[in-house]
Parts: structure tokens; C-alpha cells; sequence
């Protein structure tokens, strides 16, 4: 258990470093400065930073995009559902949607209006799925295939400082364990010049720290070379990011005014006859059908109505008047007829 314990504490990744933009300082001479941040440890941190904002901006273009593309793909089910049916079912009473070939027939209806309705959310439905299409193909494959790059960027960068840097480590250690034998040994030979041995000669130690100084400063210089060829790469790589960046967003602009563009079209093509609809067009073409009754039709006269036999002398009374005739103390009217008579 100790031993696991022990074995998480080796393993523990060291603290990020961190860095102040408000604290003044001069440019290091030095690729490993001692009591300073490595260019190396700047560079890394920096290209982190790029790296998470190509991530967050994949990530909200990805979110645009699948909104966009849930946007069309409502748009798509509302066009080619039911919720408007074209034709109506009793399509023959109202102004027809399409071109019947009759030139009399001129006017919009809301039939044509209500078909235009299906037809511009059907163009939009697809504006925001191509929206969606551009966006996914054109901004965040590339983002992320950005980001896959700077990863193997930082790794490599990250891995060749390193190892340079911890040669230069050893090498200085090892430099600074020459010069203090070095010193031990001019000390010694300034005390008692006769009792240094042949090991211990000044000049021999000396030979070999200036030796040692000699390959760490052919160390250093290797990693000062890396430092500033890789230096510039990175900024290379830094102006490659902020270039894609920008086109991406140009991307973004052009094709969501370009969905924007075509959506306003689609509206104006719907409120073009929308205005050009007049309140009575329907209601004059269903009179022009001759199926209801015109307003200007008279009441008929009863005394006008024909019907057979209607002038036969039997249908007819031989006197039409008031017969006066004494019956159970009353009178009441009757006819007589040249069959009877009817009271």
C-alpha cells in the first residue's frame, strides 16, 4: 500500500508554471534561465491556449451547425406534412393554386398563397440544412483537424526542448562539479605546492574544466539553435491559426447571409401575393361559378306561378263573392262552383 502510495506521489504531473504579463523583464540570453520561465514552458503554454480556443470555436460552430441543421430538418417535416394540405379538398370552389391555362383567370387565391407558403419553407428548410452543411464541412473539420495539429505540434516541440534542455542540465552539473574541483585544487596547491598530487595538478584540473565548459557551451548553443528555430515555427504555426481562424469566421459570415438572403427572398415572395390578394377575389369566383343565387334575382309573383290545368272552366268558380245564407243562427262565407257548393 505504502509502496502504491509512493509510486502516485513519483508519478504526479509537475505545477503548470505560471506567468505574469505586468511584471517587467528583460529578454533571457539564456534558452534555460535558472530563475526565470523557459521560452520552451512559454511557447507551450501559449500554444495550449491556441489549442483550446480552436477547440471552443469548433465547439460552437458544431453547436451552430446542429442547430441549424435541426432548424431544417423541422423545416422540412412542416413542408412536406400534412399541416397545410395542397390541394384542398374542395379545391373547385376557391381560385385555383397553379396556372390553369385560362386567361381570364388572373387572380391569386389563398390557395396559391397557402402553396407558396409550402414551397418557401421547403427552400428554407434546405437554406439552413446547406447552412448547416457549410458550416460542418468547411469550419469544424478543419478546426478540429487544426487542433489535432497542434497537439503533434506541442508533443514534438515539447519532447525535442526537453531532451536538449536535460542534456544541458547534466552538462552544467557536471561543469560546476569541474569548477569546484578546480578551486579545491588551487587551493590546495597554494598551500602546499609540493604535497599536490599528479591528479590534483592545477593545470591538469584546469584542462579538464575547459574541456567540460567547452562541451556544455557546444550543449547549450545546440539547445539556443532548437530554441530559436523552434521559436520560429511556432510563430509560423501562430500566424497559420489566426489566419484559419479568421477564414472561418468569413465562412461563417458569408454562408449565414447567404441562408439569411435566401429565407428574406422566400418572405418576400409570399407577401408579394399576399399583398396582391384582394379581400373579394374568392368569393367573385365562386359567383362566377353560377352555383349560388345572384343577388339581383326577383321574387316570384304567386299570381304568375303555371301549372296544368291551371285555366281549365272547371277549375274556375262560377261566382266569387259573399253568399248570404242562414244557417244555425251564423254566416259564414262558402263557394260555388259548377260542381258545388263549399262553405
Amino acid at each position: 500500500m505504502l509502496a502504491r502510495v509512493a509510486s502516485k506521489k513519483a508519478h504526479k504531473p509537475p505545477p503548470r508554471p505560471t506567468f505574469s504579463s505586468s511584471t517587467p523583464r528583460s529578454p533571457p540570453s539564456d534558452p534555460l534561465p535558472p530563475d526565470a520561465p523557459r521560452p520552451s514552458d512559454v511557447l507551450v503554454a501559449r500554444l495550449n491556449e491556441l489549442k483550446r480556443l480552436c477547440k471552443s470555436f469548433a465547439a460552437h460552430y458544431a453547436a451552430l451547425a446542429a442547430a441549424e441543421e435541426a432548424k431544417g430538418r423541422a423545416l422540412r417535416a412542416l413542408a412536406e406534412g400534412e399541416t397545410m394540405r395542397v390541394p384542398w379538398l374542395e379545391q373547385s370552389l376557391f381560385l385555383p393554386p397553379g396556372d390553369t391555362g385560362n386567361e381570364d383567370e388572373t387572380q391569386t387565391g389563398w390557395a396559391k398563397v397557402q402553396e407558396e407558403v409550402k414551397a418557401a419553407t421547403a427552400r428554407n428548410a434546405e437554406a439552413h440544412l446547406e447552412l448547416a452543411k457549410t458550416t460542418t464541412s468547411s469550419i469544424v473539420e478543419p478546426l478540429q483537424r487544426l487542433v489535432v495539429g497542434l497537439k503533434a505540434f506541442i508533443a514534438d516541440l515539447d519532447k525535442q526542448l526537453a531532451t536538449l534542455a536535460l542534456n544541458v542540465v547534466k552538462e552544467r552539473d557536471t561543469s560546476l562539479h569541474t569548477l569546484r574541483h578546480l578551486t579545491s585544487s588551487v587551493a590546495s596547491f597554494s598551500a602546499a605546492p609540493l604535497a599536490v598530487s599528479a591528479l590534483e595538478d592545477p593545470a591538469l584540473v584546469r584542462s579538464t574544466a575547459e574541456h567540460q565548459l567547452r562541451g556544455q557551451v557546444a550543449r547549450e548553443n545546440e539547445l539556443l539553435r532548437a530554441a530559436l528555430a523552434r521559436q520560429e515555427r511556432a510563430k509560423e504555426f501562430e500566424l497559420g491559426v489566426c489566419e484559419k481562424l479568421g477564414s472561418c469566421w468569413r465562412v461563417w459570415e458569408e454562408a449565414r447571409v447567404k441562408c439569411a438572403v435566401a429565407v428574406q427572398n422566400n418572405a418576400s415572395a409570399v407577401d408579394e401575393l399576399v399583398e396582391g390578394l384582394l379581400n373579394d377575389a374568392e368569393w367573385t369566383h365562386l359567383l362566377s361559378l353560377n352555383y349560388l343565387v345572384p343577388s339581383t334575382t326577383p321574387e316570384r309573383d304567386p299570381e304568375s306561378v303555371s301549372y296544368p290545368e291551371r285555366d281549365h272552366p272547371s277549375t274556375k268558380p262560377v261566382k266569387a263573392g259573399v253568399l248570404e245564407r242562414r244557417r244555425l243562427q251564423t254566416w259564414k262565407e262558402g263557394t260555388l262552383s259548377a260542381r258545388t257548393f263549399s262553405p
